[in-house]
Order: structure tokens, then sequence, then C-alpha cells
């Protein structure tokens, strides 16, 4: 577990949960990052107890709750024990939500020393006789490493799931773990809520109580996400895609420190090909995700099946794997799919044969170039033994962001290799106005059925092509066996 000697003022935070519940089927709102946690001025340093004076613990004062904003905050108040204790009288669990970093223990150390004891106590459960350590463990550490054989703690009456709650927030609020940690977490928050039975239901309300007449009323998730330091879409986000993965999954993306953007992908992808990619995660072979797909495809491609050596194609279709220089960000290709180099793409080859041996003498190549490889894409066309002979373009109605200018439109080539003119007098507009789908790189259907219309003979196949479609045959790393043969 992470942790940090900060927000003294946010000390008695931890408590907050356990009269959170959650409303369904709120509306979501776009808002973006976090709620900051900001630091608080460091409390005087706590006087060493004389080695006769008795452990009676402090309660909160008559002037704390005299000012309470409510009895239920009153009855808190009250409650919340402050003792000193022995560090070695402090069991720490075995499981906890997050391991302790090294790193932050030094850095907490030296925070320590240079406020002289630590802004924020150690949280605590008493069991019988016996205290449990439930938010604290680098700040413990730090101590240890330090010498002290005594902190200052707050002692509360938690069961095992409000303590584990209790840790899953002050996790979350000090926002020091990476996407997968913090999925996981709030995936646990989750189901602990419901096992504390504090969920609202529909038609509850602020004056719903259901914990009895002194419990506090059911929260939004707006309210819950504000208490853990996060914006309420980032939150539902999070919710999201914990029911899509599970926890093997989700730790082994936590061990890599994947961005939210990968993991995302991860959600989306078939089931089999997201159990190899975790067993490449998990096993060392891979530290990415895009290296595990990169690794997962050179696989399938050399143990796919050999095409007939006498197999040639009158029509190709190719949308290629570009790769970009940006290979991070929600927009660049190698968070979706493993990408080709443009010497990669020259040197292709399909189930054991250069693309220039698949084509007929008399062939046509519908190739799909975006913008920014506007000038690098004829290489390759050359490579593949084809020539540039006309165009589409796609205007795709609502644009990407670009570099230069907001993109909203791509380049369909239409390239031939020795005499190949369509079979029919059909004119097509070289201008198709068709809104883009949310899905990375998809293109429309109806430039397959211009290519059919245009060509209703002669063999077909699509290179890197994401499904399969009758009449034509199909290859690339989404496609079952890498090659279909329709």
């Amino acid at each position: 577990m992470t942790d940090s000697n900060r927000n003294a003022g946010n000390s008695n935070r931890a408590d907050t949960p356990l009269s959170v519940t959650l409303v369904d089927n709120e509306e979501v709102h776009t808002d973006n990052g976090r709620t900051e946690q900001n630091g608080m001025a460091a409390e005087p340093p706590v006087p060493p107890v004389p080695p006769d004076a008795t452990e009676e613990p402090a309660v909160g004062s008559d002037d704390d709750r005299e000012h309470a904003q409510s009895p239920e905050e009153a009855d808190r108040i009250a409650n919340r024990l402050t003792m000193r204790l022995q560090i070695s009288d402090i069991n720490v669990p075995k499981k906890r939500a997050c391991a302790v970093d090294p790193d932050n223990v030094a850095q907490l150390g030296d925070s320590i020393k240079l406020n002289g004891g630590l802004l924020q106590r150690i949280l605590v459960r008493k069991v019988g006789n016996k205290y449990f350590l439930v938010c604290g463990a680098a700040r413990l550490e730090a101590l240890k490493l330090l010498g002290h054989t005594e902190v200052e703690c707050d002692v509360r009456d938690y069961s095992e799931l409000q303590a584990e709650l209790a840790e899953i927030d002050g996790n979350l609020m000090r926002g020091e773990q990476n996407p997968a940690q913090r999925i996981l977490s709030i995936t646990r928050r989750e189901a602990i809520i419901a096992a504390l039975g504090l969920r609202a239901k529909s038609g509850d309300n602020q004056h719903t109580k259901r914990g009895g007449a002194d419990s506090a009323p059911p929260k939004t998730t707006a309210g819950i996400a504000k208490e853990t330091g996060m914006s309420k879409r980032t939150y539902q986000v999070d919710v999201q895609i914990g029911k899509q993965l599970d926890n093997d999954t989700l730790d082994a993306l936590a061990s890599t420190k994947h961005t939210k953007e990968a993991i995302k992908v991860v959600a989306k992808m078939e089931p089999e090909l997201r159990k190899a990619v975790v067993a490449k995660l998990k096993t060392g072979e891979a530290n990415t995700v895009v290296v595990a797909r990169r690794i997962i495809t050179r696989e399938r491609m050399k143990n796919a099946p050999l095409l007939d050596s006498n197999t040639k194609y009158r029509v190709l279709y190719a949308d290629c794997p570009w790769r970009y220089g940006s290979t991070s960000g929600n927009g660049a290709p190698e968070v979706h799919y493993p990408t080709l180099s443009i010497a990669e793409l020259c040197a292709l080859i399909v189930n054991g044969k250069h693309v220039r041996e698949l084509a007929a003498d008399n062939s046509v190549l519908f190739f799909w170039v975006p913008v920014a490889m506007s000038e690098v894409c004829y290489v390759v066309i050359k490579a593949w033994g084809f020539e540039y002979a006309s165009e589409y373009i796609w205007d795709k109605v609502r644009p990407a962001q670009g570099v230069y200018g907001s993109v909203r439109h791509e380049r369909l080539l239409v390239c031939t290799r020795g005499s190949c003119t369509p079979e029919v007098d059909t004119l097509f507009d070289s201008v198709q106005v068709i809104e883009r789908s949310n899905k990375h790189s998809e293109k429309p259907e109806q430039f397959r059925e211009i290519i059919d219309t245009l060509y209703p003979s002669g063999r077909r196949i699509e290179l890197f092509a994401r499904k399969t479609v009758p009449g034509w045959d199909a290859w690339g790393d989404e496609i079952p066996g890498i090659l279909h043969i329709g």
C-alpha cells in the first residue's frame, strides 16, 4: 500500500465511506481529472508519553461535538479515540490492498524528520486486546526505519469489511495507484458497499435512513467520487471497466503499470486474445499490451497454413496498420493493434507469399492511406508491384484532431497492375460522405460494395481484415487461423 505523510486535515476521512451508498442509474456527466487533495500545515509534534503515564484514550471534545453538523457526526466525534501505541503492538494484516513502495517510505522518512513527526495519524482498529493496522503502512515503516518505538494512532471499532473499505478509500484519496490498481480498488469497493447494504435503491432521497434513524442518507456517485478524490466521470468509467475485466487480468496490467487507454483496449478484446495477452504479461515475455500483441501475431502467422503456389488474386483490398511516431494516447494505433513500419509493409509476407506474388498479372489494389502517410505510401505500393491510377476520398463528417488541422477525410487509392479497368460502366462519386463509427480505424462497408460493383468477377482478398465477408478471402491477426478462404 502506498501512503503519504500529508493532508493532516483529512485524518478522519476514512470514517466517511462507512455511511456511503450509491444511487443506481445516475445521469453521466463528462468530467475529466481528479479532485485534488490540498496539503495541510503540519500539526505540532506529539510529546512523548512519560514512562509512568497511563494509556488513556483521548475522545472528541465537547466543543467538537457542539459544532457538529448532525447528531450522527457528533456521535462519530465522541467515539473517535486517539491513543499512543507501541509500534510493536500494531499488527499488520498479511493481505493488504497495495504493497508498500520502498521509495515512498524513504520520502516519508524525510518528511517526518523535517516536520518533527507525522502530519496524519495512523489508523488502526481494535479487535479484543489487539490492534490491527487499517491505513498507514508506509508511515509505519518509515517510523520503524527512523527508530521510533511509539506512534499516535486513531482507533476505530471497525469490522473487517469496514476496515478494508477505509484502507481502499485512503489509497484512492492519495491518488498514487496506477490505473489498473485503481480499478481493482474501485471494483472491490463496490463489492464491499453492496455487502454492507449501503447501496441506495430507486426512490431513495436525502431523507432516506437505511441504517436507522441516526444513519446518514444515501449518497450519490458524485459524492462518493469526491470523497475518494476522483471526478464522478472517472469513477463511473473505472467501475464499468472493472465489470469487464477479471482480477487476474487487472493484476497483470497493474504489475506492468499500463495506461488507462491500454486497459480500455484490453477490455474490448475477444476473451481468447485477452487471455493470451495476459499470459505474456504474467510470464514476463512482454512488458506491455502492444508487445504482447506483436508476439502473439508473429506466433500465429508462423503457424498459419501456406497458400497454394497457384493462388492469384484479381482484387486486393488493404487497410494497413501504419506505424506513426506516437505510441501513446487513445488515438495512437499502437494502443489498438500491432503496427508495421514502412520497411515491414514493403516486405509483407502473407502465409508464405510476398504480396507481389499474390497479385495476378492483371489486378487492382484498393489501398487505404491516412493523410499523414500520403507521401510514403507510394513506396509500399511500388514494392507490392502496383502503380497509382486514381482514388476516392472518404469524408468522415466527424473530424479527428490533427497536428496541422482538423482531419475529417481519408484516401482510398486505386492502384493497378497490368490492365485491370472496371468491368461495368457505373461511375461512383469520388468523394463519399459517410459518418465514421466510434471504432478506431474502422472503414465503411459502402467502399467494399463499390469494389464489388466495379469488379464483380475474379478472386479477391482483404489484407489486415478484421472480419470475414462472403465471397472474400480474409487475412489478418484478428481472423481465426490468420487466413479465411471465402
